[in-house]
């Protein structure tokens, strides 16, 4: 064998070795990436199973709703119950003002009895009047 012959077999085993490791190094790199991909897909599985226990269910769902419904509900009747107390406190400051008006009404009255009382007893003959107007 020549020097040429001996160089072209070292040529031609150095790429058969590294065609050997190209393809194991690739091998390895598939395994790594494979087993990557599969832990990917597993967190994925986990995720996804996490996410559908924490979404509401339908039941749930309409169950808040009405719940919802029931406070919007609510708020109204708050309202509508705070418009009612502020017409009690109006009609209470109106009976307040009647009861006050009623009472200067009373005292009125009282004063203008009191006044045609001494008016009547003014005019009322008394007794030794009375015996005069009798006898004549």
């Amino acid at each position: 064998m020549s020097n040429f012959n001996i160089i072209l077999f070292g040529l031609l085993f150095g790429l058969v070795l590294v065609a050997i490791l190209g393809n194991s190094m690739k091998g390895q790199s598939k395994l790594e990436e494979d087993k990557k991909d599969q832990e990917l897909d597993e967190l994925q599985s986990e995720l996804t199973q996490k996410n559908q226990a924490l979404a509401p269910t339908d039941e749930l769902q309409s169950e808040l709703t009405q719940k919802n419904q029931a406070l919007a509900q609510l708020d109204e009747l708050q309202s509508e119950l705070a418009q009612k107390n502020q017409a009690l406190t109006q009609l209470d400051e109106l009976q307040l003002e009647l009861a006050q008006k009623n009472q200067a009404l009373a005292q009125i009255q009282e004063e203008l009895q009191s006044e045609l009382a001494q008016k009547n007893q003014a005019l009322t003959p008394t007794d030794e009047l009375q015996s005069e107007i009798t006898q004549k």
